[in-house]
């Protein structure tokens, strides 16, 4: 997998004490320092983040449309119960954050850490992931539904009874995961690299008894 791309950011950041909520025909939010701000409640919204870092915001249950998150960096922050639909991340990195039970649809993904995140119940439908790590984070019980994956990277993490369809998964490997009850159909499943102790589990779910 080539190597992940992390934000860029050209200028220094200004502290921001504004709104997260924009009202121009453009809202854009450019190279700013933004700290315990909120943002909630809001329905096909479309905001414009570029280089930005972001810490202990609370940004949950909204609707985003159209939204782009360019060269950001989200630090212990909420972002639950949000929806992202044919929006764009570009070179994001999220640590120590909180997505319990958003979901992604239509939406592309590129160059992106969760590192030490809380997933658990998330959803990601018919996106494109390009180069993502996931590390050390938590994803039970999330649900992968027919994402065009090219570039992924699992480590430590939680993947007890997340769910996988339809997802090209050829490369991923999961061999240091938590992988208790996990569901893949044969096309996620063609190409994964596992260790031994999870063997079991991938007969169980490819229909294989192992005989004593």
């Amino acid at each position: 997998m080539k190597k992940r791309k992390k934000p860029v950011r050209k200028m220094p950041l200004k502290v921001y004490f504004g709104p997260l909520k924009i009202f121009d025909d453009y809202p854009l939010l450019d190279y700013k320092k933004i700290s315990d701000l909120s943002l909630t409640g809001q329905d096909d919204y479309r905001i414009i983040l570029d280089a930005c870092v972001f810490e202990k915001v609370t940004i949950n249950q909204n609707k985003f449309l159209k939204a782009e998150f360019m060269d950001c960096t989200f630090i212990n922050c909420d972002l639950s119960n949000n929806t992202f639909t044919d929006s764009l991340f570009i070179r994001c990195e999220f640590k120590g954050c909180k997505f319990i039970g958003s979901h992604f649809v239509q939406t592309h993904l590129t160059d992106i850490l969760f590192d030490d995140c809380n997933l658990q119940y998330l959803d990601l439908a018919e996106n494109k992931l390009k180069i993502v790590e996931i590390k050390n984070s938590l994803l039970k019980e999330s649900n992968w539904f027919e994402n065009i994956v090219n570039g992924i990277v699992f480590d430590e993490n939680n993947l007890t009874e997340a769910m996988f369809y339809n997802n090209p998964l050829k490369g991923l490997d999961i061999s240091t995961c938590i992988i208790d009850g996990i569901k893949m159909d044969r096309i996620s499943i063609e190409g994964v690299t596992i260790d031994n102790y999870q063997a079991e589990v991938f007969c169980h779910l490819l229909g294989l008894k192992i005989k004593n």
